[in-house]
């Protein structure tokens, strides 16, 4: 299966959404405004605090994120480049490049599958195999309590994990643990009240055998 065969085009929701960042500096704003401008750009997603959008959309090209670089999501992306070691944790993101310009950090990242990709999702058996690699609580033992398909609430459960002195009591990857403690480290460096884990801040990178969860906007400041 292709991927666009399972994704749909993303709707450019621009002229709703611009008034929404009224509050970045100038400078951010400016910032997105030039990349909207260039040839084949395509908006990939937008909210309060960020603008992400790419110039290949059809071969899959790489995202640009722009934000203030005092962003939770810029700040997170900046520990991942910065620390050679998160390179090879699978549920991180790939960062390409980091670029400061006054208040503006424009991030290069791989591009990834919405979370909510119903080819995806609504695999059964896959969703399955998935969750069981992740986590201590079985497929069959998570349904009670999270439902006909838990990993609908994967992100939930992750936050809670966040919230636990001892994350390996619910996930048994060695590698989301140590992305869990990465968010942990962050919310006690910044005095973060939240985190900010839900289906939008997850995506999938797909791969030859299955897609692989990635947490991509942990933290909110």
């Amino acid at each position: 299966m292709r991927l666009d065969e399972i994704l749909d085009d993303p709707e450019d929701t621009w002229h709703e959404d611009r008034r929404l960042m009224n509050d970045l500096p100038d400078d951010t704003q400016d910032a997105i405004e030039q990349l909207r401008q260039r040839k084949n750009h395509k908006m990939m997603g937008a909210g309060i605090n960020a603008y992400a959008g790419t110039n290949d959309y059809e071969n899959f090209g790489d995202v640009h994120r722009i934000s203030s670089d005092s962003d939770g999501g810029a700040i997170f992306l900046d520990v991942v480049a910065s620390n050679p070691h998160y390179a090879n944790n699978p549920f991180l993101p790939k960062v390409k490049s980091i670029k400061r310009s006054g208040e503006t950090q424009t991030t290069i990242v791989e591009r990834l599958v919405p979370f909510k990709t119903p080819a995806i999702l609504n695999s059964g058996p896959l969703m399955k195999a998935v969750w069981d690699s992740y986590f201590v609580q079985s497929w069959e033992e998570a349904k009670p309590e999270w439902g006909y398909n838990p990993m609908l609430d994967v992100a939930s459960v992750i936050d809670e994990a966040v919230k636990l002195p001892d994350p390996s009591s619910i996930i048994k990857h060695p590698k989301l643990i140590e992305a869990v403690q990465l968010i942990q480290q962050l919310v006690k460096t910044y005095d973060i009240p939240m985190t900010d884990l839900h289906n939008q801040n997850v995506m999938w990178r797909m791969s030859v055998y299955s897609p692989q969860l990635v947490i991509t906007d942990p933290i909110a400041l």
